[in-house]
């Protein structure tokens, strides 16, 4: 038996142990499942079977107290035995016999996979792969570009390829109408005349516009038949 005398204030611990004086740290524990003002006193530094102990403080009264310690005394760890068979374990459970035959359809098994395994690399697509140029190929590719590069510097280029402006919609259709409806002579087979300001007329004065349709001086519109 030892004899520990705990500080509460130091949370420390002063024990004599075969000839020598020990100072032991005492730690809080901090669990909803314990009562407060419990700690495990650490005795490792003795090198007993028992590395812990535990008291509670407020057992105690004043700022120091004694505890008496059976350093021999100590828990033993029963080895859990597993009941999973693994891999790993499996021939832990069987009998030499059918461990040979464990080990023959392992191997099966191995080759089975790695067989699988190589016929699916085997049967993987391939990328495509362009036609590896020779030398002289690559020569005459680069000599080229520079020719272009150059016929394009000489004509005041500052790109290769100028890129064209990006038309809207609207100017697409216009150039459409551009092409598709010719230009019409409004006062064709009519003996018309035309001021500066580009209005026509004839010889009666009476103007037109220019869809060649008759006005008269206050601007109203007629045709032959009579006015608008």
């Amino acid at each position: 038996m030892i004899t520990v005398v705990v500080n509460k204030e130091q949370e420390k611990g002063t024990v004599e142990f075969n000839g020598t004086i020990y100072k032991v740290n005492c730690q809080k524990v901090n669990k909803e499942s314990v009562k407060p003002g419990t700690y495990w006193i650490n005795l490792k530094p003795l090198g007993t079977p028992k590395m812990w102990h535990t008291v509670n403080f407020n057992d105690y009264e004043g700022e120091e107290f004694e505890v008496e310690i059976d350093e021999t005394a100590h828990r033993t760890v029963t080895p859990r035995v597993s009941r999973l068979v693994t891999l790993g374990n499996i021939k832990d459970f069987l009998s030499d016999e059918d461990k040979t035959v464990f080990d023959e359809l392992k191997a099966k098994a191995d080759a089975e996979a790695k067989r699988q395994a190589d016929e699916a690399e085997a049967n993987k697509p391939k990328k495509a792969t362009g036609k590896k140029m020779t030398i002289e190929e690559k020569k005459a590719k680069l000599l080229a570009e520079m020719e272009a590069l150059e016929k394009a510097a000489a004509e005041g280029k500052t790109y290769l390829e100028e890129a064209k402006p990006r038309k809207t919609k609207k100017q697409a259709i216009i150039e459409n109408l551009d092409e598709d409806v010719a230009e019409v002579d409004v006062t064709d087979g009519l003996d018309t005349k035309s001021d500066d300001n580009g209005v026509f007329y004839d010889d009666n004065g009476v103007f037109y516009d220019d869809n060649g349709v008759k006005s008269d001086d206050n601007g109203v519109f007629y045709d032959d038949n009579g006015a608008f």
